[in-house]
């Protein structure tokens, strides 16, 4: 379910987010919010916030 959610958005990542987003995903309040949030522009912020955040 979860990694179904980011190869949704993977054709716009590099390599090296693709990787941090799935580690990101191991906290489980993390992946569950990623998961129920609506597909746009708010959820990809929130993930390019939390890639930012673990770099």
């Amino acid at each position: 379910m979860i990694a179904g959610a980011i190869k949704a958005i993977a054709g716009e990542m590099q390599d090296r987010n693709m990787a941090a987003a799935f580690d990101i995903m191991m906290d489980e309040r993390k992946a569950r919010l990623f998961v129920v949030m609506e597909e746009g522009e708010v959820r990809d912020i929130w993930l390019e916030n939390q890639l930012q955040q673990s770099i």
